[in-house]
């Protein structure tokens, strides 16, 4: 299509959506039309040089300004390129880079779809990965975290020699080489279905140069050392990180010890991508003070309030009948914003019914136990912290002038815990140490004296441990910041406690259990637990992953975790 920016030049005009226009011309024209971005790739096909220019526009009507109907032009059906020059290895990757304008999300969906579409007519088709009936290759997952981290997993059939070549196509036609990242390990539960075979899994986490937007299209190219080569589809992208999640997180068991864990590592990529999109959004989004602001707080609370709301009523209920409360900085966090109409309205009514100081704070967006209450110490008032869950009741009030007491008589002190005990009285936390898993997985936690009476003679001591659990944690605030807070790559709810107590073990403290204190917790009331069990099992790794050495040390420092003379140490 001739253009009048382009003297006798021959030009091609195509537009890849509203605001992305493609321009080839030949015998050596050049283009004058203004644009906010422009990439040019010269190329040569079997007729004479041809100047390859790609051009963004701000918005359709800037384009309409640099070329008067545009606007026409761009609205019409889409004319895919046929000619030699659409065919050159080089041309496909050179469209891709308009996917990293700042242009909106609509128009780089339409740019994906059409480059989807070009990727199909211009690549070289191979046979079906399947010889002598049996499957040669198969995707199972494929997840993505954003628009550029991908996690892949699947197998392949041990048949006409090894792989020489594994490669990842994108919709938009990026080609990943897999076979230098990806970790292998067997796929016994595939080999009873074909017999006589052997097959291997892998998996592999990768980054794409460009973003990928659609969720279909994937496609998997193996070729073998005798020179075979066999395509297959993958099935549609997990987006949804829950789902993602589901799918994703027992692959952290595929490879038992002690062979290397090559898989886990890869699942970690994606978690920690995940985990760092989740919250770079997660902000405070509202906050409200009910009852008069108290002046000058010896405590600031923090609880994190996520499904289970109801819980609020039964815990002011109990804390109205204490008047220490009069002197602290009471903040609930709602980290499940659809929530925040219901809690605004009932905390208000408690606030006035039992005639209390407290803040509600809503979060934007669930950001998970660490963040939240991150945020809380940033908002705490207080030199002192406590870190309470919302399922944590008082046996008697006093409580909380005791724990304030037991934690300033202690020079050093890192992290206090009290005795927690189920509702039958028995114990559920007398202190936290380590135990290696079973599995060989590395170390769990090992709540001191749980299911033994709460009179306990083994309970009855006030010792230094390893750890204390975050359901009720007192902490200096500027220590608890000097530590930087709960780590965030953690997911929702398990061993952040004991990242921050091992954390503050190497900054020289030492983390108390003080018996003097009991408080109920009804653990995990508003943390399903088969949700709870996935998310453990990385948390535990990685954990382990961290902490491994140190712990190794701690368990190994005594014969007894009920030593009271011992300094417990990192």
């Amino acid at each position: 299509m001739p253009s009048p920016e382009h003297s006798s030049a021959s030009t091609t005009r195509i537009w890849l959506n509203h605001q992305v226009l493609l321009l080839v011309t030949f015998t050596g024209g050049t283009t004058r039309i203004p644009s906010r971005w422009r990439s040019v790739l010269p190329l040569t096909d079997f007729r004479s040089p041809a100047r390859v220019e790609l051009l963004g526009f701000a918005s359709p009507a800037e384009a309409e300004r640099a070329i008067p109907g545009a606007r026409t032009e761009a609205a019409r059906d889409f004319v895919m390129p046929t000619e030699a020059w659409s065919g050159h290895e080089s041309f496909l990757p050179f469209l891709r880079l308009a996917l990293s304008w700042d242009i909106p999300a609509a128009e780089t969906h339409l740019l994906a779809e059409r480059l989807h579409l070009i990727r199909e007519s211009t690549r070289a088709k191979h046979p079906p990965a399947i010889f002598a009936g049996r499957p040669l290759l198969c995707v199972d997952v494929v997840a993505r975290s954003g628009e550029s981290f991908v996690y892949l997993k699947g197998w392949w059939r041990g048949c006409h020699g090894s792989a020489v070549r594994l490669t990842a196509i994108s919709p938009e036609g990026e080609r990943r080489d897999l076979l230098g990242v990806l970790c292998r390990f067997p796929r016994d539960d595939i080999a009873p279905a074909y017999a006589g075979d052997t097959y291997l899994g892998f998996t592999a986490f990768f980054q794409l140069h460009r973003p990928s937007l659609l969720r279909t299209g994937w496609l998997l190219e193996i070729e073998t050392s005798d020179g075979f080569v066999a395509e297959a589809p993958a099935p549609p992208v997990l987006e949804d990180p829950e789902q993602a999640l589901t799918a994703i997180l027992p692959d952290l068991q595929l490879e038992r010890p002690p062979r290397p864990r090559g898989a886990a590592e890869h699942v970690h990529g994606f978690v920690s991508r995940l985990q760092a999109r989740r919250l770079e959004c997660f902000s405070l989004k509202e906050e409200l003070q009910f009852g008069p602001l108290v002046s000058r707080p010896v405590l600031s609370v923090i609880i994190p309030l996520y499904g289970r709301v109801d819980l609020i009523e039964h815990q002011l209920a109990q804390f109205a009948l204490d008047p220490a409360w009069a002197g602290c900085d009471l903040i609930y966090l709602l980290d499940s914003p659809a929530q925040w109409q219901r809690v605004a309205w009932r905390t208000e009514w408690l606030a006035r019914l039992y005639n209390l100081s407290l803040r509600v704070v809503c979060c934007n967006r669930n950001g998970g136990y660490a963040a939240v209450n991150n945020l809380g110490a940033s908002l705490a008032r207080a030199d002192l912290l406590l870190l309470l869950n919302s399922d944590v009741l008082p046996s008697a009030p006093g409580w909380i002038e005791k724990m304030i007491a037991a934690y300033r008589r202690r020079p050093g002190i890192g992290a206090l815990g009290p005795k927690l005990l189920f509702e039958d009285n028995s114990i559920q936390h007398a202190g936290v140490g380590f135990a290696a898993t079973s599995d060989g997985f590395g170390w769990d936690t090992l709540p001191y004296c749980k299911g033994l009476h709460r009179n306990s003679t083994d309970a009855a001591q006030a010792r230094p441990v390893a750890a204390v659990t975050g359901a009720c944690l007192m902490v200096d605030k500027s220590l608890f910041l000097r530590v930087n807070g709960f780590d965030q790559g953690y997911i929702q709810g398990d061993f952040e406690d004991t990242d921050l107590c091992l954390r503050l073990l190497q900054a020289g403290c030492q983390n108390w259990y003080d018996p003097e204190i009991e408080l109920y917790h009804l653990e995990g009331v508003s943390y399903p637990l088969p949700e709870r069990l996935r998310h453990a099992t990385y948390n535990r790794w990685l954990h382990s992953r961290k902490w491994s050495a140190v712990i190794e040390k701690l368990v190994n420092h005594s014969d007894t975790p009920f030593a009271t003379d011992t300094w417990i140490s990192a």
